[in-house]
């Protein structure tokens, strides 16, 4: 960019001849550069300000001269970096998901992890508004997330076929955890759940033994492999009391054209259900092995 701004600011440039070397020449070389890169539209504009700048002392405009005036087919004929970037990012995003080859593996790899980062019980590529809102620091370092919330802010719908909807979604519990964690607003949670790698956590009664008796944390510790030294998160104790309390707020949204069947868009959730006479002896496959020493104590688990 520099490079650039010093040949040109000492010239003088017609109008067409200023669009085609911003359009044909500095242009395609910022996308060659960015095409690796998690830019948002703010670092666009603070990247390209510089040049905003010069085409506005060549136009012999003020500087308080409207930018997006700048970018108006009608009077420039100049494009606008961030919309091209959008615009080659969907491109490559859309050919590599529907691609065979080692970047197309890796760009579903990519979108799975985030997928179970965000606790998403339902297919990725059904987000919604709210899921966009929150999920964008979490782009930053990974591309193809970020290619996914570009495509999705267009309103470009991905749709799969039945027999890979499947596998993009996640069962084996009634009543998912997710919700709970937007509706508390504290989206840094999904970062704790992370480390929960044995026994990843995903619907709320998991994290029950009954209807209501809530697993300890140096359990949900245990189940994990990890150490069950210190005290009890305090997070954990204000989940645990959300689902409990069920809070769960409305969306306030109200229904979209593309709903994915996630239980915070409804106008209620049920608390979560527990079947009766449902046994929890799987979560003995997670528990760590009897010490064999002899100095262990041996211990005796019962019913009452």
């Amino acid at each position: 960019m520099n490079d650039f701004l010093n040949i040109t600011k000492r010239k003088k440039f017609g109008v067409g001849h200023l669009a085609y070397i911003i359009n044909r020449v500095l242009i395609p070389r910022l996308m060659y550069v960015s095409q690796l890169m998690t830019l948002n539209e703010n670092d666009w504009d603070i990247i390209f300000r510089p040049v905003l700048q010069m085409i506005k002392h060549q136009l012999t405009v003020a500087r308080s001269f409207s930018s997006a005036a700048i970018f108006h087919e009608g009077l420039t004929g100049i494009d606008n970096p961030w919309h091209v970037f959008c615009a080659n990012q969907v491109a490559n995003f859309t050919q590599l998901i529907n691609g065979d080859s080692i970047a197309s593996i890796s760009l579903i790899l990519r979108l799975r992890q985030a997928q179970l980062n965000q606790l998403m019980t339902y297919p990725i590529w059904q987000l919604t508004r709210q899921d966009m809102n929150h999920m964008k620091s979490s782009s930053k370092d990974n591309l193809a997330l970020h290619s996914l919330l570009i495509a999705r802010s267009m309103d470009i719908v991905f749709h799969i076929d039945h027999y890979d909807l499947d596998q993009w979604t996640i069962k084996g519990g009634s009543t998912p955890l997710r919700p709970y964690i937007l509706a508390k607003k504290n989206y840094m949670w999904f970062k704790k759940f992370k480390v929960l790698t044995r026994y990843p956590i995903f619907f709320a009664d998991q994290l029950f033994t009954d209807s209501t008796q809530p697993i300890t944390w140096r359990s949900l510790k245990e189940l994990n492999g990890l150490s069950t030294k210190g005290r009890q998160a305090l997070w954990f104790y204000r989940l645990i009391s959300a689902v409990l309390n069920n809070e769960i707020e409305e969306d306030p949204d109200g229904i979209q054209e593309h709903r994915p069947p996630d239980p915070i868009i409804t106008s209620s959730l049920d608390p979560p259900v527990f079947q009766p006479g449902r046994s929890n002896s799987y979560l003995w496959n997670f528990m760590r092995p009897c010490s064999k020493k002899h100095s262990a104590k041996p211990f005796v688990v019962f019913k009452t």
